[in-house]
């Protein structure tokens, strides 16, 4: 039996993206921030550049099940004897079948649900402009084939499409984790409604690790940190900005599919200007320097890291009301929220900022307030062992 003090041995496992995003940085903070709790991590991981172009069939089968991957990580278990396992992503070369391995090992089961993969083949609940549910409960996910939802291909959607109907047949998150977590309360809600029960559902926010401290927020602009996508509200965005007369430049840091657009938009207004991608030092000075975050998401966020990352610098954020946004500044006076997809709700609360200056001054100490009590590094190890102990206690 685990001591309830003693440091865990734990086995944390990823799927990393071919382009580092915000679950490979969640990722890594958590590896890191164990580890600086004296626990015992041994990190198994994959990456996407590992999938040769084209795929082939051999990698979509694998999407579905990685038998290879399944009795490496069985070795894995017995020559590291972990307390407990935590996934991360497992799409697509690790594969769902990693959950298998760990209970075959008798080992308590912990999965961090980022994204909506399980239900959704581009895993954000979002298509075409608009937020779509349309394959969610179906045993097979034929409309996401139809609009080619992942990758833009009908083959890769369908690969997709297949592990999901798969893991719904054999009840794969029902019988094989033990605990989930979930980025937000707004998560998991829609997480219950989509079958996972309540009481094996944990919200545990992601962090900020290490601390990057306050920054002074008089640089004289707002900023926009995220992909150019769709689904990142880019266009409302831009549409906002087009009908407000506040001087206030906006920065834009990011890439995506949506890049030109953001380009030509910069040409012909000169309080926009985009550059590009950041290190993550230079974005963390960038918003510790902004009088205000802009965070214009239009699909069902699970969480918003540059949220969190905007509070720790005590710069206040002004969010659309879309999935966990308005739940991460709720109560806290740390900023304002409009409404998801519209540029002139978005415009106004703007112009409110740009107009408010003494407000916005207010708004950072409770901004930093807000970071300390909810996604510092210290309330989220607390709240993350807690989960594991949990699961090793029920598991006994």
């Amino acid at each position: 039996m685990v001591s309830e003090t003693a440091p865990l041995r734990v086995l944390v496992a990823h799927n990393h993206y071919r382009q580092f995003g915000g679950e490979d940085r969640v990722f890594a903070t958590e590896t890191a921030l164990l580890q600086a709790h004296g626990h015992a991590v041994t990190a198994y991981t994959a990456g996407n550049d590992e999938i040769p172009d084209p795929p082939g069939l051999r990698i979509a089968l694998q999407t579905t099940w990685n038998h290879h991957r399944f009795r490496n990580l069985r070795t894995v278990i017995r020559e590291t004897g972990p307390d407990v396992v935590h996934f991360h992503n497992t799409f697509p070369v690790l594969s769902p079948s990693l959950l298998y391995a760990a209970k075959a090992e008798r080992k308590p089961v912990i999965m961090t649900l980022h994204n909506y993969r399980f239900f959704c083949s581009n895993g954000v609940l979002f298509r075409s402009g608009r937020v779509c549910d349309a394959c969610v409960g179906r045993w097979v996910a034929w409309p996401a084939i139809v609009h080619r939802c992942y990758r833009g291909s009908r083959g890769a959607t369908a690969a997709v499409a297949a592990m999901q109907a798969f893991h719904r047949i054999a009840r794969t998150l029902q019988r094989q984790v033990d605990a989930f977590i979930a980025l937000s309360e707004s998560q998991k809600a829609r997480l219950t409604a989509y079958g996972i029960a309540n009481s094996r559902i944990f919200v545990k926010p992601n962090c900020v690790h290490p601390d990057p401290q306050p920054g002074p927020g008089r640089g004289g602009y707002a900023i926009f940190v995220g992909r150019l996508s769709a689904e990142k509200g880019v266009t409302t965005l831009l549409a906002g900005l087009r009908q407000t007369a506040a001087p206030l430049a906006t920065l834009v840091v990011g890439d995506g599919p949506l890049a030109s657009l953001v380009e030509t938009a910069a040409r012909t207004d000169r309080r926009l200007q985009w550059l590009g991608q950041r290190t993550p030092e230079e974005v963390a000075a960038l918003l510790g320097g902004a009088e205000f975050t802009i965070v214009p998401s239009e699909s069902h966020e699970t969480f918003g890291l540059v949220v969190a990352e905007s509070l720790a610098k005590g710069t206040p954020v002004l969010v659309s009301r879309a999935g966990a946004l308005p739940e991460l500044i709720e109560s806290s006076g740390a900023g304002r929220s409009f409404a998801p997809g519209d540029a002139g709700s978005l415009g106004r609360e703007i112009e409110w900022f740009a107009m408010h200056p003494e407000e916005r001054a207010a708004m950072r100490r409770r901004a930093r307030d807000r970071f300390e009590a909810e996604f510092s590094a210290e309330v989220n190890h607390e709240r993350l062992v807690a989960i594991y102990r949990r699961a090793i206690r029920h598991s006994a």
